[in-house]
């Protein structure tokens, strides 16, 4: 009964999946941001849900105060000309980029809507 009950519950463990992007240096990148698409497409998440694999997830899945913007916690932030949470594609667009913060500053501005 004892074998039983720890193959169930290692299957249990196995089975209950937290999901996390493997960077959370996210949006910087094309290709996490398609990542962030195909979990919405695919593993039939919310966008803010897929965004949370990136940012708040990656927190605790690395045992670091990072990914949410809570005080004590670094956060990196990206500004787009849309909603995210509504449209998960805005992220893949260089033109919809407006600002990029990193460690309070701004690291980078579209010099294009920003000259």
């Amino acid at each position: 009964m004892f074998t039983s009950l720890r193959v169930r519950l290692l299957l249990t463990l196995i089975v209950v999946v937290f999901v996390a992007v493997g960077t959370v240096a996210l949006l910087a990148s094309r290709v996490s941001a398609s990542e962030l698409q195909r979990y919405v497409e695919l593993l039939d998440m919310t966008p803010t849900e897929a965004i949370h694999t990136a940012t708040r997830n990656m927190g605790p899945a690395a045992g670091l105060d990072i990914g949410q913007v809570v005080p004590g916690f670094l956060a990196d932030l990206q500004v787009v000309d849309g909603d995210p949470s509504v449209d998960i594609t805005v992220l893949q667009q260089p033109h919809l980029r407006r600002a990029v913060l990193k460690g309070g500053s701004f690291a980078w501005v579209n010099p294009e809507v920003y000259p």
